[in-house]
């Protein structure tokens, strides 16, 4: 399954992420591991997840200043992996702050994109 993310610049010289600089086509098995997996990534990024109910043009939405992502509840694993991805890819972040679980994590999605 490929999906749409952010494309990965060929001469970044930092570990800083900018939007829409770092995930391109990726492929990811939609299971509820993969979805905790991305989950406690955004916990490592200081943001709070919800599922709730809402008229989400796009399945979701971030609330300003808050660092809260809502996530249509009525999505299944699948839909809700793509919106976190797509949060993901809109946000700034330095891979410097996360753990080495999170970063391998990210080099496995980067390695399997260059493939």
């Amino acid at each position: 399954m490929v999906h749409f993310v952010p494309k990965t610049p060929q001469n970044i010289q930092t570990s800083f992420l900018q939007p829409d600089t770092f995930f391109t086509l990726f492929i990811v098995r939609y299971t509820q591991t993969t979805l905790k997996k991305i989950e406690e990534l955004f916990g490592e990024l200081d943001y709070s997840i919800r599922y709730e109910k809402g008229n989400f043009q796009s399945g979701y939405c971030l609330v300003e200043n808050r660092r809260i992502a809502v996530v249509n509840r009525f999505f299944d694993t699948e839909a809700r992996i793509n919106c976190l991805m797509d949060i993901l890819s809109s946000l700034e972040f330095d891979l410097e702050h996360l753990s080495d679980k999170s970063r391998e994590l990210i080099e496995k999605w980067k390695k399997a994109n260059e493939e």
